[in-house]
C-alpha cells in the first residue's frame, strides 16, 4: 500500500482516539461496550462472541450485544442504533470489510471509538484490531509438513498441494505467504497452487483435480473449515483416502482448528493444524481500556492471561490502524484433545 494511504488511515486513527477519549473513562461500572457479530450461525463467531463476554464482564464493564446474522446493511444499521445509545466503545467484526467503513465513520464523528477483532476493514481505520497472526499459523503448518515429509522420505521431498483462500483477502496472504516461505527454502518439494474463494465445492474440485492426476505427498488448506471434511470426502471419492500410518497416507495440514477438524484428526486422517486463540480475541478489551484512559496503543509485545492460560503476540501499527496479532496454537494428533482449544468448546 502506497504510503500516502497509510498516512491519511493512521491520521485518522488518531483522530477517532482523540474523539473518543474525552467523555468516557474504563473504570467503574458506567462503562457500555457495544458489540456486533456478522453471523452467529458460524461456530467461531459464537466462541468469539462469548469470548468478548466474558472479557467485558472481567473488566467490571456491561455489554449489548448485536448480531448482524451475515446482512452487511443490518450491521450498519446496528452500529448506528449503538451510537445513538451512546455506548463508551464499539467492537465487532466486520460482516463486509469494505461496507463497515461507513458506520466507522459516524462512530468517529460521534467521538465512540471502534474495535475490529478477526478481520482488518478495507479502506478506512479503526481504533485497534486483534486477530490471528495468520502468517505464523503458515509458517506453522509449513513446519510441521517439511516434518512429515522428512520422515516419509529421509529428507524434505515430495509434492504438496495448497489449497488457498481468496486471495485478494490479507488472511489467505498471509496464510499462504507464512506457508511458502518455509516450503520455498526444500527445493525438493514441489508446491501446486489452488486459488479458491473459500468455497467447499472449490477445496473439494482441487482436491479431485490434482490428487487424481498427481502423487500428492501432501494437502495444506488454508482454511480447515472449510476443508477437513470436503477434501478427506474428496480423498475417499477417488481411493486415495488412508489414515496416518499408512504408506499411501497423503498427509493432511490447515489453519483455524475447527470443531469438525478435531473429529478427522480423531479418526486418523488429518496431520496438523493452526488453531486460532478464537476464546481470545476479547483481550481486545485491554486496548480498549488504554484508548479509554486517554492511552495510547503502542508497538511492541503483547501478554496477557486469557482463557486457557498465557496469550501473546504483537501490536504492529498498519493502515487500518493499530494491529495485535495472537499467536497460534500448533495442533498435532499429540495435543488434539487439549480442551484449552477452541475447536474443543
Amino acid at each position: 500500500m502506497k504510503s500516502f494511504t497509510k498516512k491519511v488511515s493512521l491520521l485518522a486513527v488518531a483522530s477517532l482516539l482523540a474523539l473518543g477519549l474525552n467523555s468516557t473513562s474504563a473504570q467503574g461500572a458506567g462503562v457500555v461496550i457495544g458489540m456486533s457479530s456478522p453471523s452467529l450461525a458460524d461456530a467461531g463467531q459464537q466462541v468469539i462472541a462469548a469470548g468478548v463476554k466474558t472479557w467485558v464482564e472481567k473488566q467490571g464493564w456491561t455489554l449489548i450485544a448485536k448480531n448482524a446474522n451475515g446482512v452487511a446493511k443490518d450491521q450498519a444499521t446496528q452500529i448506528e442504533a449503538l451510537i445513538e445509545q451512546k455506548v463508551s466503545a464499539i467492537i465487532m467484526v466486520p460482516a463486509d470489510a469494505a461496507a463497515i467503513c461507513a458506520p466507522i465513520a459516524k462512530a468517529g464523528e460521534a467521538g465512540i471509538p471502534i474495535f475490529a477483532i478477526d478481520r482488518l476493514p478495507d479502506g478506512c481505520a479503526v481504533a485497534a484490531t486483534v486477530l490471528a497472526d495468520n502468517y505464523l499459523a503458515g509458517q506453522d503448518s509449513a513446519k510441521a509438513m517439511v516434518k512429515l515429509l522428512t520422515k516419509k522420505y529421509g529428507s524434505a521431498k515430495g509434492i504438496v498441494l495448497e489449497i488457498q483462500g481468496d486471495m485478494s483477502s490479507i488472511t489467505a496472504q498471509d496464510r499462504g505467504n507464512g506457508f511458502d516461505d518455509v516450503i520455498k527454502k526444500y527445493k525438493k518439494i514441489t508446491l501446486i497452487k489452488k486459488p479458491t474463494k473459500w468455497t467447499e465445492a472449490e477445496f473439494s474440485k482441487a482436491t479431485r483435480d490434482v490428487a487424481s492426476a498427481k502423487n500428492v505427498d501432501g494437502i495444506y488448506m488454508h482454511s480447515d473449515c472449510v476443508g477437513s471434511v470436503v477434501v478427506t470426502t474428496a480423498l475417499k471419492s477417488i481411493n486415495k483416502l488412508f489414515k496416518r500410518g499408512n504408506a499411501k497416507h497423503i498427509f493432511l495440514a490447515g489453519v483455524d482448528g475447527c470443531a469438525a477438524t478435531m473429529k478427522v484428526f480423531r479418526d486418523g486422517y488429518f496431520d496438523a493444524t493452526s488453531s486460532q486463540a478464537l476464546p481470545d480475541f476479547g483481550s481486545v478489551t485491554n486496548l480498549v481500556k488504554i484508548v479509554l484512559d486517554g492511552g495510547k496503543i503502542t508497538e511492541g509485545a503483547f501478554s496477557a492471561t486469557g482463557s486457557s492460560g498465557p496469550i501473546a503476540g504483537k501490536i504492529k501499527n498498519s493502515a487500518a490502524g493499530p494491529t495485535l496479532a495472537l499467536k497460534t496454537i500448533p495442533v498435532t494428533p499429540e495435543n488434539v484433545d487439549n480442551t484449552a482449544l477452541w475447536g474443543n468448546a
